[in-house]
């Protein structure tokens, strides 16, 4: 397993999901809204755009990767048309256009 990014110390009950740009007027939503919404699972495979990357013509930096950066996962979480539907509407925009992270966020359940 390889991650680029650490995983942040968030304490969930502080954490919120702000969705702003080109909206009306911003939104911001705290893990239990976001949890009391309906999920969705599906199984989906990732792969690392450097699997095989040791076999480049000429040589790639990086990792050098033979085989096996392929892994799948069953994901469940919210779909972003949900979020988008929290928004209010927007002349011009009927809806979520598109979504940018800054870093990925691994919330940890509290058990």
């Amino acid at each position: 397993m390889r991650n680029h990014f650490s995983s942040p110390d968030l304490d969930a009950r502080d954490w919120r999901l702000r969705v702003g740009g080109a909206v009306e007027r911003p939104i911001e939503l705290d893990l239990d809204s976001i949890k009391a919404m309906r999920s969705t699972t599906f199984t989906a495979v990732v792969e690392c755009a450097g699997n095989g990357r040791v076999y480049y013509e000429p040589p790639k930096e990086g990792l050098q990767w033979q085989n096996g950066a392929v892994g799948n996962a069953a994901w469940t979480g919210v779909l972003r048309k949900q979020i988008a539907h929290q928004l209010p509407k927007c002349e011009g925009r009927n809806g979520l256009m598109g979504v940018s992270l800054i870093r990925p966020l691994v919330l940890k359940e509290e058990r």
